[in-house]
């Protein structure tokens, strides 16, 4: 394939918008949303840092892991031939490049390398950037690229997308330098990205299998659904599907889902926790990735209508959730947007949904009626996603609470969108809350957060202390968290001595009423007696700082020892320890939460 045009069409239409009579359509339609970006003409692209990469190459082990195979062989056949070919990811990030070492190192001087973003709105016209914002394959020669630096290159881009989803995880590319003719190239590039694609069926197709494996070892007797990574259902019980009230709540999920166990099993069960109430979540993880998630619904006599708590209870915790409360039934009667501010885990999430039941309650919405309570996520929201949301009215809204999460983590681009999200939601009635564990104003005030979007969502602000701040409360958190882990788990009732309740009480508490539900969580599961004294609290919470261990200790001590050594004999497989310690997976997880113990990672 040879260039559409000559290098005098390019600086013509740079310098007077004059469009090129021989022009590709492909390529003037890249050069318009270029030239809308009103750019200079950089030398090269954008690179990452270290960090940044590392965390990007991470994120992308499962498109690398199946690229593997089709690298190695280009980079046997590319060597010593000019070309070389890399793996970018849907964000155009360049991930691995094999090949011919000397265009790899010419490559460099315009950061045609790892780390390098060669995404439209970075670096103008090229195969890279314009194949993943067309979801096709394209090639760009010399003149057609819109920053002149780059025309030095030839380049050739085919998607990469999921098999199981369909959603564009990236790009092979194929390099070499501008004035040589290379026939095929695009050819050659779809090639590879067909095998990468195969690969990853392949791996989904096992996945599959070993989730089924894996749910006929756990001889299930309760209504069960599972789900493979992408969301879809590989087997569901006839009592499971027959249960009312699940298919909003589990669509919403199945939606979610393949995003989430891109960013690993804690992550997802994080942020699911609660979205099934009669439920337990359990994400498989047989390797160092996530694979799937079943879903099994708790026995007749252990399930219960879902409990939200409400303004009335909340107010009751002590004298500070008291005022908190009051301020916000007054602005629940006001339309003003409202931003929760408070560290992680203080119950941003709690106050949010409290406060959208009371408006339910004022508006005499039906129990089983519309008024949704609609989450968003932030910095988990891209946007290409959000604006295929928005396009099929995936984000349609019925006049309930569009909830924001944590907005100063958006990308920009996502936090301009966010603005046409929250003009729908205001136009159906909604009311926007917004929750946030940093200072949006600091964020705004630093640049990381949008000025308009901050205006837009700090209409009336409410603040949530941080346990420490109140300790006086404490101890009626944690006996209504004690009663309600009774009630929904149908355990035993604990009991705290008062040595007990006088350590938790002068512990910092860092990690709020998060920490504190795991603790009960851990304590249900590994004490002996009901009556918890203050020997059987986890070592970090017993002992002041610095403190010796006692005694009394002992048998606590070689436990964490003897999980300590099991997770290092099995280089870190949850599976595997847990199965030698002779104790459920998910007892296992609580072990190390009560002694602190950092869970490792498995080798890929």
């Amino acid at each position: 394939m040879v260039a559409s045009i000559s290098k005098a069409d390019w600086e013509n239409f740079r310098a007077v918008g004059r469009v090129p009579p021989s022009i590709r359509e492909v390529v003037l339609q890249s050069w318009k949303r270029s030239s809308r970006l009103a750019m200079a003409s950089p030398k090269h692209a954008p690179l990452l840092g270290p960090d940044d990469l590392h965390a990007t190459r991470t994120h992308a082990r499962r498109l690398r892991q199946a690229a593997h195979a089709a690298l190695s062989k280009a980079d046997f056949l590319l060597r010593q031939s000019g070309n070389m070919m890399l793996l970018c990811d849907q964000d155009c990030v360049v991930l691995d490049a094999v090949g011919d070492s000397d265009t790899i190192s010419r490559g460099r001087e315009n950061h045609l390398h790892l780390g390098g973003k060669w995404s439209e709105s970075a670096i103008g016209t090229n195969a890279i950037g314009t194949a993943i914002h067309l979801g096709r394959s394209v090639q760009v020669d010399g003149p057609e690229h819109f920053c002149e630096e780059i025309q030095r290159w030839n380049c050739a881009a085919s998607p990469v997308k999921d098999p199981g989803t369909g959603q564009l995880l990236g790009v092979v590319n194929i390099s070499w330098s501008a004035g040589q003719k290379q026939p095929g190239s695009t050819a050659l590039s779809s090639a590879f990205a067909l095998q990468v694609e195969s690969e990853l069926a392949h791996r989904l197709a096992q996945d599959r299998q070993l989730l089924l494996q894996y749910l006929h070892q756990r001889r299930m007797s309760e209504p069960v659904l599972l789900l493979d990574r992408t969301g879809a259902e590989i087997f569901s019980s006839e009592s499971f599907a027959g249960l009312p009230d699940l298919s909003q709540a589990l669509a919403e999920l199945r939606h979610r889902l393949p995003q989430l166990i891109e960013r690993g099993a804690d992550h997802v069960a994080e942020a699911l926790a609660g979205h099934l109430p009669d439920a337990a979540l359990d994400v498989i993880e047989p390797r160092a990735d996530a694979i799937g998630l079943v879903i099994s619904l708790k026995s007749p006599s252990r399930r219960r209508r879902a409990e939200t708590l409400d303004l009335a209870q909340l107010s009751r915790t002590g004298a500070t959730m008291a005022e908190l409360v009051a301020q916000a039934q007054r602005l629940l009667e006001t339309s003003l947007p409202i931003l929760i501010e408070g560290e992680t885990g203080t119950g941003k999430a709690t106050l949010a949904r409290a406060m959208h039941e009371a408006t339910r309650t004022m508006r005499d919405a039906p129990s089983h009626g519309p008024s949704r309570f609609t989450m968003l996520e932030c910095a988990l929201l891209s946007d290409e996603g959000l604006r295929e949301d928005m396009a099929r009215d995936g984000l349609a809204f019925d006049g309930g609470t569009l909830c924001l999460d944590s907005p100063g983590r958006a990308s920009p681009a996502v936090q301009k969108l966010l603005l046409s999200v929250i003009e729908t939601a205001e136009r159906a009635g909604c009311r926007v809350i917004t929750l946030a564990s940093r200072s949006l104003f600091q964020m705004m005030q630093d640049g990381s957060l949008h000025r308009e979007l901050y205006y837009r969502i700090a209409g009336a602000r409410l603040t949530i202390p941080p346990l420490r701040e109140r300790p006086d409360e404490i101890p009626l958190y944690l006996h209504a968290i004690l009663a309600r882990h009774r009630r929904e788990n149908g355990g035993r009732e604990l009991r705290l001595t008062a040595a007990a309740m006088a350590v938790l009480r002068a512990h910092s508490w860092p990690g709020n009423l998060r920490e504190m539900q795991n603790l009960v969580s851990a304590l249900s599961a590994l004490s002996r007696s009901a009556l918890i004294d203050a020997r059987d609290l986890p070592p970090e919470i017993a002992r002041p700082e610095g403190g010796a261990p006692g005694r009394e200790d002992s048998l606590l001590d070689v436990e964490k020892t003897e999980i300590i050594a099991a997770l290092d004999a099995t280089a870190g497989n949850m599976t595997e320890a847990a199965r030698r310690l002779g104790i459920a997976r998910s007892t296992l997880y609580l072990k190390l939460e009560a002694y602190g113990i950092t869970r490792p990672r498995s080798k890929p």
